[in-house]
């Protein structure tokens, strides 16, 4: 009898740990930290902890390298135009053919998964779906009128713009990159990361994993400087080695959510006027070089950069500013999110400085929007949404909301 029970109980435990488990039973939204350690001005960060069950259901998840690590060892290589040896998937053949688009992003994306075996950034051997982006729907414009199509943004319907490649390869898209890492451990990228190079600065639209030793993977992009389309002259000018953190929240929600070219241009000016940062080619990485805006974040990093040590279960956090909560993110495991929180804090701490105001939201309408997200039953189309659910196999590895 009691071997019985025993296995009774070994099923029983693991029938509720493969659920993701991002409910209020697993996640504790921590309110007393919230307000006593972890408010500063116009921003307040409430930690979110775990309990035993859900960092259980997460421990054979693995660690990840972050993509600001790849891109410093050069183990990640992002570039515009795709190796030679890969077939442009619109070419100008096919590219003539196809007629004028309005269509979103949403629209123009077809997810592919193909299952394999790779080593994750511990050197364990795991399972990983490769995500592939393929724009679908293209516009033809020439080089020469890309300029006109920038400064008349009214007009630009678009989401993707094809440019007539140099010599026949395959050619340079502004929202599509390609991404190959020739390092030893996977790669974790977050929707929102900025990185900097090329013809323009972009921002990531979706989180993806990167295997070790990939091909070229398509990378969806939104630009964030859109008064450049050309190489900076370097040996590497075609080829994006600089990492720019995470986009102010606005422009995050804009790429992520609302995938749109032309409102992702529209909330970096707002983010770059309001912090007077504006430059000839209106990149959002400007306020890299504001004295009086670095003054300020170095103040936020300050006060909030021990949310991830506040309390070891920590894998998430609820952001406020004003009356109004900035966002939500949460990972599958604590190292999750202390790899991702140095960059997710500048992005919150950005919202806060530009658009923020003293906290006055009330507590029970923070408790009323992080229960409506831990609400399984409709938790997939709330996200979906307002932000992203990422997953990866059976497992979610990010939530994201704003």
């Amino acid at each position: 009898m009691k071997k019985f029970l025993g296995l009774l109980s070994a099923v029983a435990i693991s029938t509720t740990l493969l659920p993701a488990q991002y409910n209020s039973e697993n996640l504790v939204l921590n309110k007393e930290e919230a307000v006593e350690r972890f408010s500063f001005d116009k921003l307040r960060i409430y930690p979110i902890t775990a309990n035993r069950v859900f960092i259980e259901a997460h421990k054979s998840t693995g660690n990840f390298k972050p993509l600001k690590a790849g891109l410093e060892d050069g183990s990640i290589k992002i570039i515009e135009r795709g190796a030679a040896a890969i077939e442009p998937e619109v070419n100008a053949e096919t590219l003539g053919m196809l007629p004028p688009t309005n269509l979103d992003a949403s629209d123009e994306v077809a997810v592919e998964e193909t299952p394999a075996e790779h080593r994750d950034y511990d050197g364990h051997v795991i399972r990983y779906e490769q995500i592939q982006v393929n724009n679908v729907a293209t516009r033809n414009i020439s080089e020469e009128s890309l300029p006109q199509q920038r400064i008349n943004n009214d007009h630009l319907n678009i989401q993707q713009i094809q440019m007539n490649g140099d010599g026949g390869g395959a050619s340079d898209e502004v929202n599509k990159l390609f991404i190959q890492n020739t390092g030893n451990d996977s790669i974790f990228i977050m929707a929102g990361e900025v990185v900097k190079g090329g013809k323009q600065d972009r921002v990531i639209a979706m989180d993806m994993v990167i295997p070790p030793h990939s091909e070229p993977i398509d990378l969806s992009v939104f630009c964030v400087e859109h008064g450049r389309w050309t190489y900076d002259g370097s040996d590497a000018s075609d080829g994006f080695t600089g990492h720019a953190n995470v986009a102010n929240t606005s422009v995050r929600k804009a790429a992520v959510v609302s995938k749109n070219q032309s409102e992702v241009w529209s909330k970096v000016e707002e983010v770059t006027t309001a912090n007077d940062a504006q430059t000839s080619t209106g990149t959002l990485n400007a306020l890299e070089k504001d004295a009086d805006y670095q003054k300020e974040l170095k103040e936020y990093e300050a006060k909030f950069g021990t949310v991830p040590t506040s309390m070891p279960s920590v894998i998430g956090l609820v952001a406020v500013t004003g009356n109004r909560v900035i966002g939500c993110d949460m990972f599958a495991t604590p190292d999750l999110f202390r790899n991702a929180y140095p960059d997710l804090l500048k992005s919150y701490a950005s919202e806060a400085i530009t658009s923020g105001a003293k906290v006055t939201i009330s507590q029970d309408a923070v408790d009323k929007y992080i229960a409506n997200i831990l609400d399984e039953s409709k938790q997939k189309e709330r996200v979906e949404e307002n932000g992203q659910m990422f997953r990866r196999g059976t497992r979610t590895l990010h939530i994201n909301a704003f």
